[in-house]
């Protein structure tokens, strides 16, 4: 069985109108999304892991080097799941959708963060005003 290296990231995005309805062009709402990324473990020596990318290239460093570099250049791990997601409207944060209706709707993302640890990404979902 294989083993492999887990790295979250959160991603923030505009919730833009994609409707007929004029009346959703100004509500102003984000989501923040916490993933869970990882990559198979080909080696692992001490606290240095050499991992399989998506690309099918090996990367060699520390889980925070390597989580340095899925920052910088993308692609390395796999995204597998969203754990958890909140919204903020009207200066509220949520955990569900704030609007009691749903409209047509597209995201437009900011720059994904990634994180060594859950308990790191857990603290940086709820900071909708760094981005």
């Amino acid at each position: 069985m294989e083993d492999y290296l887990e790295i979250y990231s959160v991603l923030l995005a505009d919730i833009i109108n994609d409707s007929d309805d004029d009346k959703y062009d100004d509500l102003e709402i984000l989501i923040s999304e916490l993933n869970i990324f990882e990559a198979a473990i080909v080696e692992k020596n001490g606290d240095v892991y050499t991992i399989e990318g998506q690309d099918g290239e090996e990367h060699t460093g520390t889980i925070k080097e390597l989580v340095e570099k899925e920052n910088d250049y993308g692609d390395i791990f796999e995204k597998q799941d969203v754990l958890d997601e909140k919204y903020k409207y009207q200066g509220k944060i949520y955990d569900d959708w704030p609007l009691d209706e749903e409209f047509d709707n597209y995201r437009k993302f900011y720059p994904e963060r990634f994180f060594v640890s859950q308990e790191e990404a857990e603290k940086e979902l709820l900071k909708f005003d760094d981005y």
